[in-house]
């Protein structure tokens, strides 16, 4: 039961964080359609890229949720720390990998020219995406008690 939910807490974070980022980029304030991005670098196309684009954000997001639980469960057994805070936190530094390291990367490997086109304010939606992922998934951990890893 407790791997159900730790996927479920993947699949609704990840959720959440697509739906920030795509009012980031509905808004024009960046481009940080991430699954479209992702997609597109698998099939070469945007028109192509949702569906496979989702797979793997979703999977990923699945994977990062026992990450992120275990994690959790070790600060959260050792000193205490709040899920949510401590998901928050780990969002950050997570964001910070991916939106400095990961946006630059691919936008200089990137099949498509609207994504190659980066800069500080994809990066920064991109590190806010993440933290919204990881504050989800801390209120999904506070939530349900569940432990791994300790």
């Amino acid at each position: 039961m407790s791997v159900l939910v730790i996927i479920l807490a993947g699949i609704v974070s990840t959720f959440v964080m697509i739906v920030f980022l795509e009012l980031v980029t509905r808004t024009k304030l960046a481009n940080a359609d991430m699954v479209r991005a992702i997609g597109s670098i698998v099939t070469g196309s945007y028109d192509r890229s949702l569906v496979p684009g989702l797979i793997i954000q979703f999977g990923f997001g699945i994977v990062f949720s026992f990450v992120y639980f275990g994690v959790l469960s070790y600060f959260n057994s050792s000193i205490g720390l709040n899920g949510v805070l401590g998901g928050g936190l780990m969002g950050l530094f997570h964001g910070i990998v991916v939106g400095f390291v990961g946006v630059v990367t691919v936008a200089e490997h990137h099949p498509l020219e609207r994504f190659r086109q980066t800069g500080f304010t994809v990066a920064a939606a991109h590190v806010f995406g993440h933290v919204v992922y990881g504050l989800s998934v801390g209120i999904i951990f506070n939530a349900t008690n569940i432990r791994i890893f300790v």
